[in-house]
């Protein structure tokens, strides 16, 4: 935890690849002690994420694209930890529709909305199924 802080301090003091490379090496380190399947790897997976996402000011398609699948790794150990219905996975799903909805993409960012309101226990994939059914 003491590199995520570390990153935060420099994402504050504007330092983007300092913090980037503080942050990576956390996840590393928790992998290694937590396992791959573990909440705080996914939450540090999201931090990283939101600095490509909201702060880096390299190429903005690369960011996007580096965000949106950091967003996506940090899926699987939220979902396997905590279930289909939590507010770190509906955070990152949402994330992922917003980089999907910039990129032009409707379809991927309709789905990864659904996937968010399921995350915040707001919708269920028979609700997805059934509003996609066309009524005659």
């Amino acid at each position: 935890f003491t590199l995520m802080t570390k990153g935060n301090l420099h994402l504050q003091l504007n330092h983007i690849d300092q913090a980037i490379k503080d942050s990576q090496k956390a996840i590393e380190i928790l992998k290694k002690g937590l396992g791959h399947i573990h909440p705080e790897v996914g939450r540090a997976m999201m931090r990283l994420a939101d600095i490509y996402n909201y702060d880096c000011n390299g190429d903005w398609e690369t960011d996007k694209d580096t965000a949106r699948s950091l967003y996506q790794a940090s899926l699987t150990p939220l979902r396997e930890t905590f279930g289909n219905v939590n507010s770190d996975l509906a955070l990152a799903n949402n994330n992922i529709g917003i980089i999907y909805a910039m990129k032009n993409d409707t379809k991927n960012a309709m789905k990864s909305f659904y996937d968010a309101l399921v995350g915040y226990g707001v919708r269920t994939r028979a609700d997805e199924e059934l509003s996609s059914t066309p009524v005659y």
